[in-house]
């Protein structure tokens, strides 16, 4: 018997009264998932950490949560992870060598189809469960899902987070008419028609998979366990990197090609920098390489005109600028002091990118109750909420002039205007986009999928 959240929720305060016991009530109300993802902590991967909100939340919900995910760290695949999980309720399954790192295309292919094959054998041998959970990372995952589907006939939820075969194809990677994209394209449209829900992330991303009717809505909720704001007196990231009494704009995460910052960049180029404004990039990914690059030309200048007067730069001179700084991910315990010391958080969302991705970082710029600088588009989803709701500004790409009129007129601003936009957000996260309640609409669409009501009608 499968009950409703509402169901479980009344039945279980009556039968606790009556005595009965945690564990009694977990057999009682018990419905079976699989959750499907190569990534889950203590992997600090995003999809991963959202992954396991939703399996502690179900799980919290008197539902068994079998998690299938890799035994080793994505991006360094010599971290290895056991099977420790947060929750009773919730069974973690890692499959070995799952992952070879991400140092080639190749490496992150043989990770990912090592990982999917083993969820195949499972799926094809395992007691039916009441549904399955997958999701778009990786791009491979629906192919094999479809395998498994042919034989067993899952019902499945579909949580889409990012869409291939058009971010592949935006990319440059291969073009719309290859036999990959065209492969990719049979397997999505494949999905979204037999699941049983689709989860999107923004009405953009509904649209470019035609509207189905099945969609629901759910952005990606901040990850609010690591995103505790730290005071300045109280948070040692300032004081490692010099940052007392400085202006800083940060962009933490991935420096992903999707994200580009190049119109970022060229206006810090053109803007009148000094020594109490700072720009942090705090992360890793490709996009990285054009960051250090730009630094490292700066830094050149810097050294060369050092003491206003031009000297070569020589071989041997390190190189640094005063207001530009490049660091890798700081560990989850961390983020909470590398986030805390912005002023203004940068988030960058490409034109072409468009219903195919949804940057995370904006929801955790809003918990942390910072401004945001959008690099992208104003009627784009995310450049909607910033216009309607003041909290921050938008840059289109490819305006340097006017990134660099901003930047400089936003270091220029009376500190209680910045405090007034940030408490907006912060208000903002806590009203519509908090983790308690877009987690617990996801997992209320999850469960309405595979009820017996849902299944009758």
């Amino acid at each position: 018997m499968r009950w409703s959240k509402g169901i479980y929720q009344v039945h279980s305060q009556t039968l606790r009264s009556a005595g009965v016991s945690n564990r009694c009530l977990t057999i009682i109300y018990m419905s079976k998932y699989i959750f499907i993802t190569q990534v889950y902590p203590s992997d600090p991967a995003a999809v991963g950490q959202y992954f396991e909100d939703a399996a502690i939340r179900m799980g919290e919900r008197a539902h068994d949560i079998i998690v299938y995910t890799a035994d080793r760290d994505y991006d360094n695949p010599s971290i290895k992870y056991d099977a420790t999980s947060r929750h009773p309720n919730v069974r973690i399954v890692r499959m070995p060598y799952s992952s070879f790192g991400k140092r080639t295309i190749l490496h992150r292919l043989l990770g990912q189809v090592s990982f999917l094959l083993q969820v195949l054998v499972r799926l094809l041998f395992c007691s039916r469960p009441d549904g399955v959970v997958l999701t778009t990372i990786p791009a491979t995952t629906g192919v094999f899902f479809l395998v498994a589907q042919f034989f067993r006939r899952f019902r499945y939820l579909y949580w889409v987070m990012d869409i291939n075969p058009d971010q592949a194809v935006a990319l440059g990677v291969f073009s719309r008419n290859s036999l990959p994209a065209k492969m990719l394209s049979w397997v999505n449209r494949h999905l979204v028609h037999g699941a049983r829900r689709v989860v999107c992330l923004d009405s953009d991303m509904t649209r470019r998979l035609g509207d189905p009717k099945n969609v629901a809505i759910i952005p990606p909720w901040p990850l609010e366990g690591d995103l505790e704001i730290v005071s300045d007196v109280e948070n040692p990231f300032i004081a490692e990197h010099d940052l007392e009494g400085k202006f800083v704009f940060m962009y933490s995460g991935n420096h992903s090609l999707v994200h580009p910052l190049t119109t970022l960049l060229d206006g810090i180029e053109r803007m009148n920098r000094s020594d109490d404004c700072v720009f942090a990039f705090i992360g890793g990914g490709r996009g990285k390489a054009e960051v250090d690059a730009r630094i490292e030309k700066l830094a050149v200048e810097h050294c060369s005109l050092k003491g206003g007067q031009k000297t070569p730069a020589t071989s041997n001179q390190q190189p640094t600028t005063n207001n530009i700084i490049s660091l890798p991910y700081q560990p989850l315990e961390r983020i909470k002091y590398s986030l805390s010391a912005a002023d203004v958080q940068v988030v960058s969302f490409g034109d072409e990118m468009r219903g195919i991705v949804h940057p995370c970082k904006f929801y955790a710029a809003l918990a942390m109750g910072q401004p945001i600088l959008l690099l992208g588009s104003k009627d784009s989803a995310l450049g909607a909420i910033v216009m309607a709701e003041g909290i921050g500004w938008c840059v289109a790409h490819g305006d340097t002039e006017e990134m660099a009129r901003l930047l400089e007129s936003i270091v220029a601003l009376p500190k209680d205007e910045l405090i007034a936009m940030g408490a907006r957000a912060k208000k903002l996260a806590i009203k519509r986009y908090s983790r308690e309640h877009l987690c617990g609409e996801f997992c209320d669409v999850l469960e309405h999928a595979f009820s017996s009501s849902d299944e009758a009608s």
